[in-house]
C-alpha cells in the first residue's frame, strides 16, 4: 500500500509538472521506471531484496493516480486550487 501511495504522489507530480493531457501517460512511464531502478538498486543494499511485487505496486499506483488526474476533471480542479485562498505575488 505504501509503494501504490507514494509512487501514485510521485506520478502525480511528473504529470502536473508538463506531461498533462493525453501525455500524462509518459508520466507513468517515468515513474514505472523510476520504480524498476529502485528495485534494482536495492539489490546493491544490504538487507534489501528485489521484490517484484514492489515494483508492480509501484506502477498501479502511477497508472491510478494519472488517470484520475487526466480523467476526473474535479481532482485535477481540487489538485490545482492554491491553498489558503489568495496567492501572494512575489515582487523582484
Amino acid at each position: 500500500m505504501v509503494h501504490f501511495s507514494i509512487f501514485g504522489l510521485l506520478a502525480t507530480l511528473v504529470a502536473r509538472a508538463g506531461f498533462n493531457g493525453q501525455r500524462g501517460w509518459w508520466a507513468v512511464l517515468i515513474v514505472s521506471l523510476f520504480g524498476m531502478t529502485d528495485e534494482w538498486h536495492q539489490s546493491f543494499t544490504p538487507g534489501r531484496a528485489v521484490e517484484i511485487a514492489d515494483w508492480v505496486a509501484d506502477t498501479l499506483g502511477a497508472i491510478t493516480a494519472v488517470g484520475l488526474y487526466i480523467y476526473w476533471r474535479w481532482y485535477r480542479v481540487w489538485l490545482e486550487k492554491p491553498l489558503g485562498g489568495r496567492v501572494s505575488q512575489c515582487k523582484s
